[in-house]
């Protein structure tokens, strides 16, 4: 298949799919959002918010929520497989970036996941690594976005909208909430960021099963616009580090 890519090409045969699941399941029609840039104000909230988050897997709206989101989550998987692409789970990070997924994805059809590092509070290994597939099918290739902080966050976009409200509400928490901890969480015992730029030993956030604040989640927050701003460079790495503690 021709045309398929980084954004704003995308892969239109995943865009199908999950145009097709939504309808499926009666959600909303997906409607594309020009990419987004995270702001350092905010990115510093959400890390400050996901800090304070305490991992209660037992908590009855946590139960909820990743019940709801581990459903989900088979679902799109089943989707995918029934839609003809192949997702083969390896032991080894299987990319170096964002677009030779893309690349497998558009020529063979097939999507390639790391297995590894799969524990969580609440989800078994199986279902975690069913949740780093879908969100590389549908929030980074369907779309085209890469496994940089911008890329992530407008992952978190696209993906939120294939999802009920009870299931969005874990997922931010597995994507968003990780993703801005890792990006701008600050050590309080040096006042300096966890990961600062330049420093090979990376800090990831802590698995938790916890919720957010609804204004982090919420479906006018999802289904926000703006100008189409030019999302900045960064470091588009490999999956393994990447979904070691953030997925």
């Amino acid at each position: 298949m021709s045309g398929c890519g980084p954004y704003p090409d995308g892969n239109p045969e995943a865009l199908k799919v999950a145009q097709e699941y939504v309808k499926r399941m009666g959600l909303p029609r997906i409607r594309e959002t020009c990419p987004v840039k995270v702001l350092p104000e905010a990115c510093a909230e959400l890390a400050a918010e996901y800090a304070k988050l305490k991992n209660d897997p037992k908590d009855p709206k946590v139960k909820q929520a990743y019940n709801a989101l581990v459903r989900e989550v088979k679902a799109q998987y089943d989707f995918i497989r029934k839609a003809g692409f192949t997702v083969e789970f390896t032991k080894e990070d299987p990319y170096p970036d964002s677009k030779a997924m893309m690349k497998d994805l558009c020529e063979n059809r097939r999507l390639r996941v790391f297995s590894g590092s799969a524990s969580h509070p609440f989800m078994t290994d199986r279902e975690n690594v069913l949740f780093r597939a879908v969100h590389d099918f549908f929030g980074h290739a369907a779309h085209g976005h890469n496994f940089n902080q911008h890329g992530e966050e407008n992952a978190w976009v696209e993906h939120s909208k294939m999802f009920t409200e009870k299931a969005r509400a874990a997922l931010t928490t597995e994507t968003r909430g990780q993703n801005n901890w890792f990006n701008c969480a600050i050590n309080p015992e040096t006042g300096k960021p966890y990961n600062q730029k330049g420093n090979p030993q990376k800090t990831y956030a802590e698995q938790k099963a916890a919720v957010l604040p609804k204004r982090f989640w919420s479906r006018k927050d999802v289904a926000y616009k703006n100008a189409c701003p030019v999302v900045p460079k960064a470091a588009d790495t490999g999956r393994r580090t990447a979904l070691a503690n953030q997925e």
